[in-house]
Formats: C-alpha cells, structure tokens, sequence
C-alpha cells in the first residue's frame, strides 16, 4: 500500500549476509581446488621419483652386468693368450679349465701339444686327461688322505716317504676308512705333535738351522723314523 514501507535488503543487512555466505563458498571451493591440486601435484611427484629411482635401479643392475661381462671377457682373453689352445674350449670346458691351478692348466696345454691335437672336438674331449690320468695313477694311500697328513708327508725326509710307502704294500687300503686308519698307525700325526709341543724340541731345531741342511735333514729324518718303526 501507499504508506507502507518496502523491504530493504541492504538496510536490513540481508544483502550483505549472503554475499558474504557466496564468497565463504567460494573460498571453500578454492580451497579445495587448491588442496585437489597440491595432492595431485604431489602424486605426480611421487610417481616421477618412483620412476626415476626405478630406472636407477635398473641402469645400475645393467652396468653391473656389463661390468662383469667386462671383466670376464678381459680373464677369457688373458688365459687364451697364455694358453691359445683354449680359444677352442666351449663355454663349460673353458669354466672348467680356467678354474684350474696355473700348474695344471700347463700340464693340459703342453699335453694337447706334445699329442699335436687340432681338431675342436679333440681339444674339448681330451684336454683334462693328464689330470684324470695323474689322479687315477696314485695310491690310495695317497689319493684318499686329509690334506694335514700329505703336508705332513710332504715335508717328511725322504727316508721316511720311503718307509711309509712300504708300509702301504702291506696294507688293503680300498676306502677313506681304511687310509685314515693307515695313516694314524704311521704315527707320524702324533710324533708332529708331540714336536710341536716339545719346547727343547723346537729349540734345537732352531739352533740346526745353522747346520747344513743335509745334516739337519738326516738328524731329524732318523728320529723320525726310528719313532715310526717303534709304532709300527
């Protein structure tokens, strides 16, 4: 009507109520436009550092290979310069023969010389037959024992070698069993012990050492052996 008073939305603060309402949406849609973002911002970083640290990985493993191929490569071609007969050894005969002892790989080459084998067939059935033949041709005795009793052999004066090797001819020596007991009746790990033990032993032996070496040997050899003859 004609005297009534029309609202007023500025005057009655209702205007300014739902602009301010508008903006908070507005903000808060922002905001979490701006959080979406910073989290998908983030996943993209993630995945891009995962990546790159796979790649890492997988560069490394690879130039680790080649390293190892590399060095393979180089010990292949220094053992086939030392022993050229080897270029003809196929990729499991040359594994073998390069894990061989300098000594037996030359036994194996002078072997395919002296035979004057060629043929690549040849070469790889027949290249480890002097060690097969060397390790078929000892004695029980021998080929059976603990490494610590043929050092002890080894070292042992050539009389004694000789009265331990007589003492095997009498003895059926066919299993580890029987070359171990063998061997502990030569006495010879006792008597080692007992030297190592005795002090005025080990004394004297030192003050030997200013002898001749042929004195020295035949001084301890016979001791030696009379000490095993007693045992036997």
């Amino acid at each position: 009507t004609e005297g009534e008073e029309k609202p007023n939305p500025v005057a009655d603060g209702k205007l300014g109520s739902e602009t301010d309402e508008i903006e908070d949406k507005n903000n808060k849609k922002e905001e979490a436009n701006e959080s979406k973002s910073e989290k998908t911002i983030k996943k993209l970083s993630d995945k891009k550092n995962a990546v790159q640290e796979s790649s890492k990985k997988a560069m490394d493993y690879y130039n680790s290979i080649l390293e190892e191929h590399q060095l393979k490569m180089q010990i292949k071609q220094n053992i086939v310069n030392s022993y050229p007969f080897s270029v003809s050894l196929s990729e499991s005969n040359f594994e073998k023969f390069a894990t061989l002892s300098e000594q037996d790989k030359k036994k194996c080459a002078d072997y395919i010389f002296n035979m004057g084998i060629f043929d690549i067939r040849s070469i790889n059935e027949q290249f480890m037959r002097p060690l097969v033949e060397e390790i078929n041709s000892q004695k029980n005795y021998i080929r059976l024992a603990d490494k610590s009793d043929l050092e002890l052999y080894n070292l042992a004066p050539r009389e004694l070698k000789e009265s331990i090797d007589k003492m095997a001819e009498i003895y059926i020596l066919e299993s580890k069993q029987d070359v171990d007991e063998f061997w502990s009746r030569t006495g010879i790990r006792n008597y080692v012990k007992e030297l190592v033990n005795n002090e005025t032993f080990v004394q004297n032996y030192n003050d030997k050492m200013t002898v001749s070496e042929e004195e020295d040997e035949d001084g301890y050899g016979d001791a030696l052996i009379n000490y095993v003859a007693s045992r036997m």
